[in-house]
């Protein structure tokens, strides 16, 4: 769908993870206009945005658990509008681990396409269909 390679986020740190909740996440790709992302397939230009923050980052460890509360929206450079949630229309969740070198990993989760507009082209993208987010960040 989308490839950042330059997102940041930011959180507050007042939980027993030292993450506390995401307050901001922001989507980039370097060699693009300021919120942008490379579309593939197929090729373009996708604005990437985090919906209904701030998330929550759930740990019984603090070096490891899940973000919860995600929803993200993606407008492509076709007009094809999709929302990437958790499925049945609810919230999804990310696995997230903190490692001893200062960066935490996204990967796994339960996200799907939740609803796509009459833009989006039903052979690349359809409500239900699995959408992987994985992803390395230094530690805000």
């Amino acid at each position: 769908m989308a490839r950042c390679l330059d997102s940041v986020f930011t959180s507050s740190s007042a939980s027993s993870t030292g993450l506390g909740q995401m307050s901001a996440w922001t989507f980039h790709d370097s060699n693009l206009p300021a919120g942008t992302c490379t579309q593939a397939p197929p090729a373009g230009v996708t604005a990437v945005v985090a919906s209904g923050l701030p998330y929550t980052f759930n740990s019984t460890t603090g070096s490891s658990g899940t973000l919860t509360g995600l929803r993200f929206v993606l407008s492509m450079w076709d007009g094809c509008i999709l929302v990437v949630e958790g499925p049945g229309a609810t919230t999804g969740s990310l696995n997230w681990a903190r490692s001893s070198a200062g960066q935490v990993t996204f990967s796994g989760g339960n996200l799907v396409v939740g609803t796509a507009n009459s833009n989006c082209d039903p052979y690349w993208y359809s409500p239900g269909d699995t959408v992987s987010a994985n992803g390395l960040y230094p530690y805000p």
